[in-house]
């Protein structure tokens, strides 16, 4: 089921695909951060137990823990990171494209701004 709602979207993968499995996990509150390297640009919460919920701010713990896992791995240079409160604490739910991403309360212009110096680095390079 899963591969044909993803095939009938366009998008094709076959066996060779990465996917990491977890044990079920009992989640608190989701945030959605947007990421230029190590860096958290802007972040806003999103869903508190599986329910739409943007009105809690992004805590510092949660920043320091997205910096620290980026600095470990990341996807890219510019990326999403979705981050959860489990009862084992934060861990990481996934990472998505940068461009097919809602920004939910985060701060767009920060993060259109901070995104656009990153890529004009690259060709003055």
């Amino acid at each position: 089921k899963f591969y044909n709602d993803v095939a009938s979207g366009g998008f094709m993968f076959d066996e060779t695909i990465q996917v990491v499995l977890s044990k079920p996990k009992n989640l608190g509150w989701e945030w959605r951060l947007f990421m230029v390297k190590d860096e958290v640009i802007s972040g806003s919460s999103y869903r508190l137990k599986g329910m739409l919920n943007q009105n809690k701010p992004v805590p510092e713990r949660v920043i320091q823990f997205a910096q620290e896992t980026a600095a470990i791995w990341r996807p890219d240079d510019v990326y999403v990171m979705d981050v959860c409160e489990t009862d084992d604490g934060l861990k990481v739910v996934e990472f998505n494209c940068f461009n097919a991403s809602g920004f939910y309360r985060c701060d767009v212009e920060k993060v259109v701004d901070r995104v656009s110096q990153h890529v004009l680095s690259l060709y003055q390079a």
